[in-house]
């Protein structure tokens, strides 16, 4: 009899743990659910905009190319090239999200000049700051290595910077600088002359907030985030006094 009620209490627990985990997959499911239709909602308002305005464009130049001059071509060109560029920009952080999500990211850490690599990601934004008439300053020692993920800093950098200028307005300044302190070098992309009705980023450190939440603002952000919290780098995205939009990166000190 005392087996039988020993076999009995073992189901009724057994079938417990079963609906339990049976309950946590089927809200996982739900949560990777809504993960899919937010990223395929980003996905849809950032592209159309840039692809409505490249067809736009794109017709209106055939239509015109014979009448058009020299100088008028070539700014059509130099438009659609940077739709283009911000739309290849977009799709390389979808692959990056997807690879995070799914395949997981293998970190692969060396030792960096992280300044150089600052002046190769404004190099390659230089259509867009162009096109802005933004100012960018960059300022630290040529030298300085630090021991990280290259490709990640990368993405992480060039997002970071991307998100600077859409908060900052023409004409206004986009700061850049790599400080060294005795535990670790410390790297702060700031911008002022930013919109005061436009506070894009809450002064929380190392935010959990889902990768496609607004409170990311903006996908590229939220990849940030979350290569950062990957690499275990402490980062803290600042406000200070609704006029200057900070991000500060500390990146633990290693010897070469």
């Amino acid at each position: 009899m005392d087996i039988l009620v020993i076999l009995f209490a073992i189901c009724i627990v057994l079938n417990a743990v079963v609906f339990s985990i049976s309950k946590k997959s089927e809200i996982n499911a739900k949560k990777e659910s809504a993960v899919k239709n937010e990223l395929l909602t980003v996905l849809a308002h950032d592209l159309i905009g840039p692809y409505s305005v490249m067809l736009g464009f794109g017709n209106e130049f055939l239509e015109n190319y014979h009448t058009l001059k020299d100088e008028e071509r070539l700014e059509y060109l130099e438009i659609l090239l940077y739709k283009l560029t911000k739309s290849h920009n977009l799709l390389n952080n979808v692959l990056v999200w997807v690879k995070l999500n799914r395949e997981g990211y293998e970190v692969e850490n060396n030792f960096f000049h992280i300044v150089k690599l600052v002046h190769e990601v404004v190099d390659s934004l230089q259509i867009f700051i162009k096109k802005n008439n933004q100012n960018l300053k960059i300022s630290g020692d040529i030298n300085t290595v630090v021991f990280s993920d290259l490709n990640f800093f990368r993405i992480i950098i060039k997002n970071l910077i991307e998100n600077a200028m859409k908060y900052t307005n023409p004409g206004g300044t986009i700061e850049i600088i790599v400080c060294d302190n005795p535990s670790h070098h410390l790297l702060v992309i700031s911008n002022t002359f930013g919109s005061k009705n436009i506070l894009p980023y809450s002064n929380k450190e190392n935010s959990k907030s889902n990768i496609l939440n607004q409170e990311s603002y903006g996908f590229g952000i939220g990849i940030s985030k979350k290569l950062l919290q990957t690499l275990k780098v402490k980062f803290v995205f600042k406000n200070i006094e609704n006029r200057i939009h900070q991000v500060e990166i500390r990146i633990n000190k290693t010897t070469p």
